[in-house]
């Protein structure tokens, strides 16, 4: 892998804004989703999507019968989920924030769960309630890829500064 494939990506925000809003509000519904039906952990940690190598991850969220993993794979710019004996998945591709709200739906309803959200975005002034949001927003998968390649940079540097370490150790190693 070359430098950029595994090093900080270059990724200037006003390259990507409109994409990374749309990013934001999407994941605000795939978070809510998880906030409706996992039991509160202090401090709100049962309310974060996990970074994974492929994207971003809700882990299992207890619904219905059983559980439900939602999982934004921004190597295939898919939107998946899963239980034990399912999985569906739509593109992630432009579309409207009340488009993605509708096809998280259909996903989750089809997997067995229930879309039972707060239906608004928050920590944005004036923001619209998702269903109501229709403007058409963009999807660049390039800057989607960037993104999670410092994600996943970012990661490391959580965990290591959570470590107390003194340097990065690549995590095969063992002491």
């Amino acid at each position: 892998m070359s430098k950029e494939e595994t090093g900080w990506p270059a990724l200037p925000y006003r390259d990507w804004a409109e994409t990374c809003t749309a990013l934001d509000l999407w994941t605000q519904i795939v978070d809510k989703y998880r906030l409706a039906h996992t039991p509160w952990v202090n401090p709100s940690w049962h309310a974060t999507l996990y970074v994974t190598p492929r994207g971003l991850t809700t882990g299992m969220v207890p619904d219905a019968k059983s559980a439900i993993t939602l999982t934004f794979d921004f190597h295939d710019h898919a939107l998946i989920g899963e239980t034990a004996d399912m999985r569906e998945s739509f593109p992630l591709e432009a579309m409207s924030v009340a488009d993605f709200l509708s096809r998280t739906t259909t996903l989750v309803e089809r997997l067995g769960g229930r879309m039972d959200i707060h239906g608004a975005p928050k920590e944005i002034s004036d923001a619209k309630p998702f269903a109501q949001d229709t403007v058409l927003r963009p999807y660049d998968r390039g800057a989607v890829e960037r993104f999670h390649r410092a994600l996943v940079q970012i990661d490391r540097v959580t965990a290591y500064t959570r470590s107390n370490q003194s340097r990065l150790r690549p995590s095969s190693t063992s002491e």
